[in-house]
């Protein structure tokens, strides 16, 4: 007769499980602990909201009292995957994390929820976001506030936060200023020049303040 496996019976399976639930919960309060070292008391108050009763994760029941338990559960494990998706990065924009948890499965009312919570605990921060995307788009590669605003919102940035961080940008003329200067090429009039302003407009610079800037340019580099 051939052998049959012995099946774990249900408290051990629910030992497991327990166990694994707070292994989680372990990992995600030390990514919380790591990345927000500089402000213990908020980290405290996360990692209590996070974890629940230790060692006793929730249980699912029936009626009214079992469906706020599952919704809370639900929760939690809603936000743990939110806190494991941002990891260390501060970069991290409030419209990504939400749709990370949107693509797990989550509810968009639920993901919502727990990106508002993270918000209000500084560790979802869009600002931040917007200043690890302008890092990326400046001196030589800068780019014009309609484009930064435009990349913003496509990142995931809430349309207000991006609004009030373009406006903390260089204005266009600046940053115009700041590619010529980090240009390698001869303004001759020529073909490099063509290819550098068609270049500059689909970094969303106005044709006009191109041609100008260009010209003022080769003024101020033929003294």
């Amino acid at each position: 007769m051939a052998h049959q496996p012995v099946k774990p019976n249900a408290e051990v399976e629910r030992n497991r499980e327990d166990q694994r639930h707070l292994d989680r919960l372990a990992a995600a309060r030390n990514i919380v602990d790591r990345y927000q070292s500089s402000s213990p008391t908020q980290v405290e108050s996360f990692a209590c909201q996070a974890e629940g009763p230790v060692g006793n994760p929730p249980e699912e029941g029936t009626g009214k009292a079992g469906e706020e338990v599952s919704e809370k559960a639900l929760y939690l494990k809603a936000r743990e995957a939110a806190v494991r998706y941002i990891g260390l990065d501060k970069g991290k924009s409030s419209g990504k994390v939400r749709d990370s948890l949107i693509q797990k499965g989550y509810a968009p009312s639920l993901a919502h929820a727990v990106v508002q919570d993270l918000i209000g605990l500084g560790y979802v921060n869009d600002e931040n976001a917007c200043a690890k995307i302008a890092r990326r788009h400046q001196g030589k590669k800068s780019k014009s506030r309609s484009y930064m605003l435009s990349l913003f919102i496509q990142q995931g940035v809430e349309r207000s936060v991006a609004e009030a961080y373009v406006d903390q940008l260089p204005c266009d003329a600046k940053s115009l200023q700041e590619v010529l200067e980090g240009h390698p090429l001869d303004l001759d009039g020529g073909r490099q020049e063509a290819r550098l302003m068609r270049r500059l407009q689909t970094r969303g610079y106005n044709y006009g303040l191109i041609k100008t800037s260009i010209r003022r340019f080769k003024e101020a580099n033929a003294q």
